[in-house]
């Protein structure tokens, strides 16, 4: 730090405390008041707050502030804002057009050197018992009527061997709560909104170079004060992610078990949330049972100059199987796709492109992309889009949907649907 004799030393002091516990304003009072009585000069006053600030700064980063209590410098805090405009047309219906929002907005602490614990909110149509489980957006409706918001997050994460040198157990998480989605997949099996409740085991063993992960899930889908045979999802999957020729590649197969799901209801959890089109139903029952076995891959082959840009290209796909014994019908989903670019500093940008087409029992209607043809299987088409970096943690980005209804449902009531998104995304 720069020194300014006594005197100097005296102020930075000062300065170095406000920096620590006061508000920006609240800081510059105090850099006028010490310039105004000549202690500093402007020039000095501002290097002083810079390189205190930045000095704050590295330290609360690596935790050995003592300025600030503990669990604040063991807190993150994050969220974002979302402000979107939808666009939909459907055959033979009128067009619709919606402005909507999304909040979320949380915090990961440690608790201690095994126990991490998270919370998030986020915002959420109001429907008959709680918001959309596919879904955190909120449309501006109803007069200006103020907006919900729900508990979006809330876990412990415990590491019980992270204090160890085995490698197969240092990385070993226990994860129970509602949570983040723990697996690597897409939205043709799991929306992008969704969160799962219940618990998990992630290991990330040592295996060459392979960069593997395993991951073991618990998940409760509902619970009956009348009947025991609550519905359950077991879940189990096994990745890795090598370099491939220098280059990133991911790859993952996984089993998602539904269990004491066929007969059952497919509203009695799911109230709130209706598919364009649903599983194949029994009246109001689910036909068959749930096992969906799934492949999900990337892979970044090389980069591409754009404008004097060196852009990563990167292909990706995923294939599903239904292989339950006693499901029927169409049983299997695929979709491939492209990528070019990756969003991070201002300036920068991605442009994706990818086609799917979804068996009507392929996976559960419930949980998958509620965008694509409105929510729901039975559907295929095509999605694209691009998203800019405008300035530092805020984007624009554009998606477009054009779907049409798949085999079983291609002389049936369900239409042909476009769903264009135009968002702007800010972080912080």
């Amino acid at each position: 730090m720069v020194c300014f004799g006594r005197i100097g030393v005296t102020a930075a002091a000062v300065i170095c405390a406000a920096v620590t516990l006061a508000f920006g304003g609240e800081i510059d009072l105090l850099v006028d008041k010490l310039v105004e009585k000549g202690v500093l000069t402007q020039g000095e006053a501002q290097q002083l707050i810079t390189e205190t600030k930045e000095e704050v700064r590295q330290q609360n980063a690596a935790g050995n502030n003592e300025s600030l209590p503990k669990w604040i410098q063991n807190t993150k805090f994050s969220g974002d804002v979302r402000i979107r405009y939808q666009g939909e047309t459907k055959t033979g219906s009128k067009h619709r057009d919606r402005g909507r929002f999304r909040l979320r907005y949380g915090f990961d602490t440690k608790a201690n050197d095994q126990m991490k614990v998270g919370f998030r909110m986020a915002s959420g149509e109001n429907k008959t018992s709680g918001p959309e489980q596919t879904s955190t957006n909120q449309s501006f409706t109803n007069m200006f009527q103020n907006k919900h918001v729900w508990i979006d997050r809330a876990f412990v994460e415990y590491t019980p061997f992270s204090q160890t040198d085995v490698p197969f157990l240092k990385d070993m998480k226990l994860v129970g709560g509602k949570f983040a989605n723990p697996f690597y997949t897409t939205d043709v099996v799991w929306d992008g909104d969704i969160n799962p409740e219940g618990g998990y085991i992630a290991f990330t063993p040592v295996i060459a170079t392979l960069n593997t992960f395993m991951t073991f899930g618990f998940l409760p889908l509902g619970e009956s004060s009348s009947d025991s045979n609550d519905p359950m999802l077991y879940a189990i999957q096994i990745g890795a992610a090598p370099k491939l020729a220098g280059r990133d590649s991911k790859f993952a197969i996984g089993l998602y078990s539904y269990d004491n799901i066929k007969g059952m209801p497919w509203n009695n959890y799911s109230a709130n949330y209706t598919p364009t089109i649903n599983n194949t139903l029994d009246g109001t029952n689910l036909k068959y049972d749930y096992d969906i076995f799934e492949l999900v891959g990337e892979y970044s082959p090389l980069d591409i100059d754009i404008f004097g840009s060196s852009l990563p290209f990167a292909m990706h796909g995923t294939w599903v199987s239904n292989v339950a014994k006693r499901s029927a019908g169409e049983t299997n989903a695929w979709m491939a796709g492209l990528k070019l670019g990756k969003v991070k500093d201002k300036g920068t940008y991605e442009l994706f492109y990818n086609y799917r087409q979804i068996g009507q029992d392929a996976v559960l209607a419930t949980i998958n992309d509620s965008d694509f043809h409105l929510g729901g299987t039975a559907a295929k088409g095509h999605k694209f889009g691009c998203t800019y970096a405008i300035m530092p943690n805020s984007t624009i980005g554009l998606n477009y949907m054009i779907t049409d209804p798949y085999r079983s449902y291609q002389t049936g009531t369900s239409k042909h649907i476009d769903v264009y998104q135009l968002d702007w995304v800010t972080k912080f």
